[in-house]
């Protein structure tokens, strides 16, 4: 199969499971249901990308301001249910309490969204994308991605204070490489156990995120909302402490295997 139909029946695999997973969510708003759609937003945000970088046709992902807004929206929810996970067994009942509410607050959101989502706006993107990827030459498609995957991965490979300092932009920039290097053809480009190795860093990029956007959550509510002498201050700060760590390991170990990959 050549490149660019490759890619098109990748974003078609993924625009039947973004329907598919919507369907779920509209339905109920559990976690799995928000982590399988929020995926298949990635990967057709993902394809959009690489479409547009063989395309030269940089206004595609313009075109989904709704699907836009509900990813952040269900991206909100989804780190509120993954931070009262990572607080379940501390004592700290006023910041617990504090969770639940902006979590049914953005669930009440996210249902009110939904019943004015703009679907027809992905329609409409994809018969723009089969278009500009029906009338674009393989061989340079091609390419072009394999040229601007290994850019990419020098300029990372160059700046370690960049990697520390920019870990959520690293690990998108790492999950687009990871999509699109299932759909290369010839696959020289990366072994298999390669692949896997991509998917463990992102794994732990993504850890890493999670829990410096949690040590930042219980900065701010232990300022703002707790008064001095409060119970949950010094638990918070415990807390506080544990998600720099945490993250900081995450991030060391992660920058040390992407060093050892090998991406030519």
């Amino acid at each position: 199969m050549s490149f660019t139909k490759s890619i098109l029946t990748q974003w078609n695999k993924q625009h039947n499971s973004f329907e598919k997973s919507l369907a779920v969510v509209q339905k109920e708003l559990s976690s799995r249901a928000v982590h399988q759609l929020r995926v298949s937003i990635k990967k057709l945000r993902a394809f959009i990308k690489l479409t547009e970088l063989v395309t030269k046709e940089k206004e595609h992902s313009e075109r989904l301001p709704s699907t836009s807004y509900l990813f952040r929206m269900l991206g909100k929810y989804r780190e509120l249910d993954l931070q009262l996970a990572a607080v379940s067994d501390a004592d700290c009942p006023v910041f617990k309490s504090h969770l639940q509410h902006l979590k049914m607050q953005t669930a009440h959101e996210i249902k009110a969204m939904l019943t004015h989502f703009q679907e027809k706006e992905i329609t409409k993107l994809d018969t723009i994308i089969k278009t500009h990827l029906e009338t674009k030459a393989d061989k340079q498609a091609l390419k072009k991605t394999k040229q601007y995957i290994r850019e990419k991965d020098k300029n990372t490979q160059n700046q370690k204070e960049y990697f520390a300092k920019n870990t959520h932009l690293i690990r998108k920039r790492l999950k687009n490489i990871g999509y699109w290097l299932q759909v290369i053809p010839d696959q020289k480009i990366l072994r298999q156990s390669t692949l896997k190795k991509l998917h463990q860093i992102v794994s732990m990029l993504g850890l890493a995120h999670d829990a410096q956007v949690l040590g930042i959550r219980i900065k701010h509510f232990r300022k703002d909302y707790l008064v001095k002498g409060n119970s949950e201050i010094k638990i918070l700060q415990q807390l506080e402490r544990k998600t720099k760590k945490h993250s900081k390991r995450y991030i060391h170990n992660a920058r040390q295997m992407y060093y050892l990959l090998n991406i030519k």
